[in-house]
């Protein structure tokens, strides 16, 4: 049986300043994995389909 997945909730105010980390070409990169991981759980995706987007594992994304 397949785990639920339970989204992160972020307000608005949270999604902006990570996308325009995202963005900034001098947010290390590091932090620009860690904002995209954050965004795309806010969107609903498992564990697994974001650890697969991102390119790590899924311990990575857990964390």
């Amino acid at each position: 049986m397949a785990r639920s997945v339970n989204p992160l909730i972020i307000d608005a105010a949270q999604h902006q300043e990570l996308e325009q980390m995202i963005k900034r070409p001098t947010t290390p990169q590091r932090e620009v994995r860690r904002a995209r991981i954050v965004l795309l759980r806010a969107e609903g995706k498992s564990q697994e389909t974001v650890a697969a987007q991102i390119g790590v594992n899924r311990p990575v994304v857990a964390k």
